[in-house]
């Protein structure tokens, strides 16, 4: 995976360890060793150095990978124990109630605002990170926009979408008030502008 960032000239592929789309795991065998040379293939490019922590990278992978390996398994047992329709509807009503909570916090936050809040901070490297939240109280909904913000940059602190919308939910959810599960509910009613 290589993206083009801002300078144009460059390719920001400082932090990336593997290029090309690879299987990590086959017949719970982790493929992937700290041997393997496309581990450090981003360092063939000019002013990269691939990975700084192949171990800690692929200890992270195959602890993502164990913990797959765990949901899966739970998840047969539930169906085992209670069918597949009534797992799949109770997960449908778990993320309704983070829908919910979600929407209900929206529309408390907005009776102490005026509907839109804003905030604006800098990188380490000065790149600019620029958010305006719009609530519409009467759906409980909110727009994310992040226009403004710096294009990639040649190093480590970019932040792709997924980790902006897990920052979301995350956030959501620590703000809800009570216990609801990590799950995409939280993301119902937000709409998400982030600039290309």
């Amino acid at each position: 995976m290589v993206c083009s960032t801002r300078c144009g000239r460059y390719r920001s592929i400082r932090e990336i360890a593997f290029s090309p789309i690879i299987h990590v795991l086959k017949e719970f065998i982790f493929l992937i060793s700290s041997s393997n040379s496309d581990s450090h293939a981003p360092g063939d490019f000019a002013r990269c150095s691939g990975t700084h922590n192949l171990h800690g990278n692929l200890a992270d992978l195959r602890a993502l990978v164990s913990a797959n390996q765990k949901g899966i398994h739970l998840v047969q047992v539930l169906i085992s124990s209670y069918e597949l329709e009534v797992v799949q509807a109770y997960m449908a009503h778990i993320q309704h109630h983070a829908e919910v909570a979600v929407r209900n916090l929206l529309r408390d936050v907005s009776t102490t605002t005026d509907g839109v809040l804003t905030a604006s901070d800098k990188m380490d490297d000065g790149s600019v990170i620029n958010l305006r939240v719009e609530i519409d109280s009467q759906e409980g909904s909110a727009t994310f926009d992040f226009e403004g913000t710096s294009p990639m940059v040649i190093n480590y602190l970019n932040a792709p979408r997924a980790i902006s919308k897990s920052a979301i939910i995350y956030s959501f959810r620590c703000m809800v008030g009570y216990d609801i599960p990590l799950n995409q509910g939280c993301l119902a009613p937000i709409h998400l502008l982030i600039p290309k």
